[in-house]
């Protein structure tokens, strides 16, 4: 199996993931009559929800996965929202603002330097496609991807069986594992690079255009606005570079990545954005599409929609309310609306309780890490114990809610925000049933909840610059105006300087308090931990090689044995074979419990043989370094049968490393 050790090689998968989440979407979007901008800035959103619906109709009609169905699926979802874009366009009435000269230009000039400069952080973070994410959760899904490619099928049971081979596998989020697979499908792109290469699309294509759209609903069509958010999606660590490392939450990552998309989809279908520029019927189908790729990528991120959308319900319906209350017709109706709208959620609440998956992610336990105040001070500054924090950036955070505050605008933003905060602190300092029945939608894990501070921490610091800006402009200009300064000719030329002259103040500040001299180093020094970094690797590169020669000495049909708490859990992907174990928390049958306590005695034991027989094993790997000692002692130690097989007779030894060596596995006799 042919290797790519340089980004340079992995480009044409590069090209196809990014087309992938992108385009399917973009012509979606402007099928339904959205804008160059927002047609874009929605356009990873839109294509995770058809990919997510072309999921389950592959499923449903039992199509193959592949480009196939998803260019399909996507074709007539763009012919239904050409019918909707074909009707509103005879009665919209949306007043766009004027867009500055060569305003299309210079946006997408920004946006593109932001994508490719935080796309560049992550590449190098990761270092090599190669790279293996050295993490609990990384063989998980590499395999979930490897069974994507050999099953053509993206259905979540398919990526489930990576945790449980064996039985009815449970529901897992499927969406990262299929866009991976489709590079596996059709470029035969490695499970481990196709995984590297999502992560690098999703944060460096993926987040910053929906981060635009959610800025253009925020701070409309200002050039520096953009500029500024562009800025801080690149220097920003504790998403998306702390979820491409932690855990490894490669599909929690995939979610976030659009839901400021969808959160400023939902602004402007309860209109609560001076720049209505999609019209509600728009932004009302665009969010029916979205959801299901909510969901399908990870349903952490629809919570988290609901969590930061409940806000800018509230604000919608009070201004309801408000407007309404001198006509008492109305206000009726106003009031039934909200009513309505309370029992509809309280409902939903309740039903929550009902859906025992649910139920059992409430129960992950973590325990306390920090005071109220250390949690606090780190949700000021964007960031969590895994991340760095950004002083500058978490300077214009309050600035923008003081002003939002103050002017009585946006304040649904604030609101939002507090929210994360919130949640990030009572995650983070408290324990009991609480913390479970608020937080217990992300597993109760602080970093996971920490992650969405950006989706409105940086909207909110983007306002703050505006008003630094606005502020310094004005205190130049009062200098300016003086008649024995500037003449009264020059003045408007001279205004427009000052505007420039303090955006680039700003600009420069904001740039000079940022930790290190390298911007960028925070973010790639997050990533790389795991990658690099990672005191205790699982797999090191002269292991790595070792398993790839697997392909050579083994038919394939085959599978290999190993002790899942060990870098043999990755021998499968690398060599293009299966593993019996791919996941370090397999779900066991009795063939399985059996090989796993006793395999060393497969020659003797008649009941053994036939388990090796069953499952068709041709490989054993032994390896001495073990994931986590420590800590998961207890776990390494229910796999005795896998360890010392160096004097198991029937087994021929193929090759070594420092740490694992690799077996064939010879015949045995059935009693």
């Amino acid at each position: 199996m042919s290797t790519v050790t340089h980004w340079t090689g992995a480009l044409p998968v590069l090209l196809l993931v990014a087309s992938v989440v992108v385009l399917p979407g973009l012509v979606i979007g402007l099928a339904l009559g959205l804008r160059r901008e927002e047609s874009f800035g929605a356009a990873p959103a839109l294509s995770l929800g058809a990919i997510a619906i072309a999921d389950v109709v592959s499923m449903v009609l039992r199509v193959p996965w592949g480009l196939g169905v998803v260019l399909a699926v996507s074709a007539v979802l763009a012919v239904l929202a050409w019918g909707v874009g074909f009707l509103m366009a005879r009665t919209s009435s949306l007043q766009r603002p004027p867009e500055p000269r060569h305003g299309w230009a210079w946006s997408a000039g920004i946006v593109a330097a932001g994508c490719l400069v935080s796309a560049g952080a992550i590449a190098r973070g990761i270092g090599s496609p190669e790279s293996i994410s050295q993490t609990f959760d990384s063989a998980l899904h590499v395999n979930g991807i490897a069974n994507v490619v050999s099953h053509r099928s993206a259905a979540p049971s398919v990526v489930g069986a990576a945790a449980m081979p064996t039985g009815h596998a449970p529901f897992y989020p499927p969406l990262f594992h299929g866009i991976a697979g489709l590079a596996g499908i059709t470029l035969g792109t490695n499970p481990i690079v196709a995984a590297n290469v999502v992560a690098v699309v999703l944060a460096g294509v993926m987040w910053p255009l929906s981060m635009m759209l959610l800025l253009r609903t925020v701070a409309g069509p200002s050039r520096f606005a953009l500029a500024m958010g562009m800025g801080m999606v690149c220097v920003v660590s504790v998403f998306p570079a702390m979820l491409v490392s932690y855990g490894v939450l490669w599909p929690n990552a995939l979610s976030y990545s659009i839901v400021p998309a969808a959160l400023a989809l939902g602004v402007l279908l309860v209109r609560r954005s001076s720049f209505p520029w999609i019209g509600v019927v728009q932004a009302g189908c665009a969010l029916v599409v979205i959801v299901p790729g909510l969901y399908y990528s990870h349903p952490g991120a629809a919570f988290a929609l609901a969590a930061l959308g409940l806000p800018v319900l509230a604000a919608a319906e009070v201004g309801l309310v408000r407007s309404s209350w001198s006509h008492p017709g109305r206000r009726a109706v106003a009031l039934g609306v909200v009513v309505a709208t309370v029992v509809g959620l309280w409902a939903v609440w309740l039903g929550l309780y009902h859906v025992p998956s649910l139920n059992a992610v409430r129960h992950f336990y973590w325990s306390p890490r920090q005071t109220q105040a250390q949690a606090v001070g780190e949700a000021l500054f964007l960031t969590s114990t895994l991340s760095h924090g950004v002083v500058s950036v978490g300077v214009l955070v309050v600035v923008g809610c003081v002003w939002a505050v103050r002017h009585r605008c946006r304040v649904w933003l604030v609101a939002s925000h507090l929210v994360v905060v919130a949640l990030c602190v009572i995650s983070t300092t408290t324990d009991g049933e609480f913390r479970s029945t608020v937080t217990g939608f992300w597993y109760n894990d602080g970093f996971r909840v920490a992650a969405l501070l950006p989706v409105t921490g940086i909207p909110l610091a983007v306002l703050g610059a505006l008003w630094a800006r606005d502020a310094l402009t004005a205190r130049f200009g009062t200098w300016a105006s003086r008649p024995a300064r500037v003449p009264v000719l020059a003045r408007p030329a001279v205004s427009s300087r000052l505007t420039l002259a303090s955006a680039a103040t700003v600009a420069l500040v904001t740039v000079l308090l940022l930790p290190g001299t390298d911007p960028l180093s925070k973010v790639v020094s997050t990533v790389s931990y795991t990658y690099a970094g990672f005191p205790d690797p699982l797999v090191t590169p002269d292991e790595a090689a070792l398993y790839r020669r697997i392909s050579t000495w083994s038919q394939p049909g085959s599978e290999i044995l190993a002790n899942p708490w060990t870098g043999g859990v990755y021998a499968g992907v690398l060599s293009g074979r299966e593993v019996v174990f791919p996941h370090m928390v397999t779900a066991t049958d009795p063939t399985r419990a059996l090989l796993m306590k006793s395999f060393d005695r497969f020659t003797t034991d008649p009941a053994v043989c036939r388990a090796v027989k069953s499952l068709r094993i041709g490989i054993v790997v032994d390896d001495s370094q073990k994931f986590d000692p420590v800590v998961s002692q207890a776990r390494i130690a229910q796999y005795p049968g896998l360890d010392h097989l160096q004097r198991t007779r029937g087994l021929t030894l193929l090759g070594r490393s420092a740490t694992a060596s690799v077996y064939r596995v010879g015949d045995c006799s059935v009693g």
